[in-house]
């Protein structure tokens, strides 16, 4: 992968002339780990971005910091706004550079003088946007959507940036408060096991008010000193909160006036639903010929892609088992170990998923079981012979050896039964459930051993030995317990097999969850898969159940894996993930901040994978990870984490939660209604009353509004309930770590083709 010559050219282009600059999909998503906050004017760091980004990656410009962007969007009315804003010529923009978008808009480009903060502004006048700290543009050579590039117009290219007019700074900053005034807050006490998420949703309404991260903190702390908090919150929370939110875009619309638009600002803090919705996965992460499986699975079958992705991760994983571990660093490695799961109803067709996610492994162990029954008649057939010789006859030791059977998945899941397959093959397996919930309860299912089984899977997450004693066979020995899992779970028994023991010891952070909102399911005659992305599958799976270990004791069977390190710039790339990681990870606590230092892992874990996976491919062993696959790899693993730590939180909400994200998938599948047909139609609220009060809930939660209009009946009003879009639709494609219309665009709504 990298970006075409003409385009990083333009970069260190920009970049000498002090704009800072960043790759972008054509998507116009960011190309980098951390979006707009990776835009850089260093010539070596700026080849290196381009150099990983994708072949069609267009560029842009990261504003603030001195440059602020006026965006005019022709197709709602930006033209007469501009001319308005000028009043008719009278008092004219000063000569800027000035791009030509591919969609018909325009960006004029001013600097800003030092110490001035300019934040982004959407509706400065209908068609009107201004894009300052936290936004960014999209610069020529891109190429737009409509296939059209992105060009400096004629007569303003070479010149330089103008500062800003002061009477356009003064309408731009009209009405953006310094900070939030703090009036509106209740003035009940905040006590302790509340005080960080109210302080976090507090934060984030002075942010969507344009406070700077130095502004939250001072009103934090005010709040600290008056006994908002009880007892008081620490200080080092606070400043790890202002700086996380004070990061973040602005993610409240602004009205004309530039007055905060309370219509559209709901109640429940837009980083907190964000949290709650899904984001769809970034499924060309996985790379050739993976990643064209999946999409074909996913569509053939009429499922999410997250449904066939995950067991698919899981069955790599099983099929590399013990012959290769990734090396961070010296002392420091991670086996091809992965557990999954996927949530969804009955009748969602997640068993048809995980068996087509897993259809090479299957198709492997009907091999292996057929070559085991033929030599097993053949054993058979040699005892009888030997026990007809004569005694006399007979040597000491001439009995033949029992064949060995060769198992790479097995379904009994208990820590006795996977000891004795492991037992004779080292290399590890792939334990497929069809519900997850069996395997989760069965751990304390022995009372008195004291849940022993849960501390056996702690440790055999990270492949480590197991001895187990053993009533009926004695004491097993298990030098590498390298067992990965795949299976389904049906929502309403997410919260009773995840309980919050299974939190705090840290076992449900270990195990990767995905829960789509539901599809209706269609029949179509076309086939699951095409015969090229079948075979190439298949030829991948091969390779990687064929991959050679580092070495393998013929009398033990015990197996050296092979150890692959990182090539010199996916270190980098993992440092800087490593780090940024964590410091993201500093603000949660409790399972969440477990289960976000497990992606950590996985994202070595996937890396492992993805080089495996691209040298077979290609025909050849794996050596080490290369950049490529460190990249992807972390973008798969932040998906990872954010839909896990989404998937866990809600699980720990209970049934309530989990009836609610039911009631609300099944309302996106439809035309907006009124409380009467939805209890004509929707069986769990048929009881009086209850339909209305559910959606005035949702209404309340800020997943949907009511639409007003008049009845048949006169004099009446008829109100509809609207649900309001899943934030992630297609935008987890880009593996962004948040919703699309609130990453790195710097303002509420998605970017309209007009604005970046």
């Amino acid at each position: 992968m990298s970006a075409s010559p003409e385009v990083v050219s333009a970069a260190l282009v920009h970049a000498a002339n002090g704009l800072p600059v960043f790759p972008v999909k054509k998507d116009k998503t960011p190309a980098t780990l951390h979006g707009h906050l990776d835009a850089s004017l260093d010539a070596a760091k700026i080849t290196e971005m381009f150099a990983a980004a994708p072949e069609d990656a267009g560029l842009a410009c990261a504003t603030g910091n001195g440059v602020v962007v006026l965006d005019v969007d022709p197709r709602h009315n930006g033209d007469d706004s501009l001319d308005t804003l000028t009043e008719g010529g009278k008092r004219p923009l000063p000569p800027t550079p000035q791009v030509l978008t591919g969609g018909g808009g325009r960006h004029f480009y001013f600097s800003v003088p030092p110490g001035v903060r300019v934040p982004c502004r959407t509706g400065l006048l209908s068609g009107l946007d201004v894009r300052g700290d936290g936004g960014y543009v999209v610069m020529p050579p891109s190429v737009h959507a409509s296939g059209r590039r992105y060009e400096w117009e004629a007569s303003s290219e070479g010149v330089p940036l103008a500062p800003v007019p002061d009477w356009l700074l003064e309408l731009i900053l009209k009405g953006s408060p310094k900070a939030a005034p703090l009036t509106d807050e209740p003035e009940a006490v905040i006590h302790e096991g509340q005080r960080h998420s109210w302080a976090a949703r507090h934060a984030g309404k002075l942010r969507r008010a344009s406070a700077s991260a130095e502004e939250i903190l001072a009103a934090l702390r005010t709040l600290n000193k008056s006994g908002k908090f009880k007892p008081p919150h620490d200080d080092a929370d606070l400043e790890r909160i202002a700086r996380d939110i004070g990061g973040k875009p602005v993610s409240a619309a602004t009205a004309a006036d530039g007055a905060p638009n309370t219509e559209e600002d709901p109640i429940l803090d837009e980083a907190e639903r964000a949290e709650r919705e899904y984001l769809r996965p970034p499924v060309d992460a996985l790379g050739e010929p993976l990643a064209q499986f999946v999409h074909e699975a996913a569509d053939g079958l009429g499922v999410d892609p997250a449904f066939v992705l995950l067991p698919l991760m899981a069955a790599a994983a099983g099929a590399i088992g013990n012959a290769a571990v990734v090396e961070l660093k010296r002392g420091f490695r991670q086996p091809a170990i992965v557990w999954a799961g996927i949530v969804g109803e009955s009748c969602t067709a997640k068993s048809p998923a995980v068996e087509q996610a897993l259809a090479p492994m299957e198709s492997f162990q009907r091999c292996m079981d057929t070559k085991y029954s033929k030599l097993e008649r053949e054993y058979s057939a040699r005892l009888a012979a030997e026990a007809s010789k004569p005694m006399k006859g007979k040597e000491a030791g001439e009995v033949s050896p029992p064949p060995v059977r060769i198992q790479r998945i097995v379904s009994d899941s208990t820590v006795e039964a996977l000891a004795d397959v492991l037992k004779s093959n080292s290399r590890g397996v792939i334990c497929k459930r069809d519900e997850l919930a069996g395997w989760l309860k069965s751990m304390n299912q022995y009372k008195k051993q004291g849940g022993a089984d849960v501390a056996h899977w702690l440790e055999a997450f990270d492949g480590r030995s197991a001895r187990i004693n053993r009533k009926s066979s004695g004491y097993v020995y298990v030098p590498h317990f390298s067992v990965s899992i795949v299976g389904g779970i049906q929502p309403g028994l997410v919260h009773s097999a995840l309980p919050e023991e299974y939190h705090v010891c840290g076992l449900a952070p270990r195990l990767l969850l995905a829960w789509p909102p539901r599809r209706r399911l269609k029949w179509n005659e076309e086939r699951v898969l095409s015969e090229t992305a079948e075979k190439a599958v298949n030829c991948v799976f091969d390779g990687l159940l064929n991959l050679a270990p580092e070495s393998s004791d013929p009398f033990t069977g015990e197996i050296t894996p092979r150890v692959l390190k990182l090539a010199h710039e996916a270190k980098k790339i993992w440092r800087d993930f490593y780090d940024a990681h964590h410091e993201e990870g500093e603000s949660l606590e409790g399972s969440e901040a477990s289960a976000w230092g497990k992606i950590e892992l996985y994202a070595a874990r996937f890396a492992l994978i993805f080089a495996c996976v691209k040298a077979v491919w290609k025909g050849r062993q794996p050596v080490e990870v290369d950049a490529d696959c460190m990249m992807r790899a972390v973008q798969l693993a932040r998906w990872c984490g954010i839909e896990t730590r989404r998937v866990l939180r809600v699980a720990k909400e209970g049934a309530a939660a989990t009836l609610r994200r039911s009631l609300l998938d099944w309302l996106r599948r439809r035309e907006p209604m009124t409380a009467n047909e939805l209890r004509r139609s929707y069986r769990p609220l048929r009881g009086a009353g209850k339909a209305e009060a559910a959606l005035e809930d949702l209404v309340r939660r800020g997943y949907g509004t009511w639409q007003e209009s008049p009845s048949a009946r006169k004099g009446h009003v008829e109100r509809r309930f609207v649900a309001r879009p899943a934030q992630g639709g297609q935008g987890g494609q880009s593996g962004q770590s948040g919703p699309v219309d609130n990453v790195d665009g710097g303002g509420s709504p998605p970017p309209s083709e007009g604005e970046v």
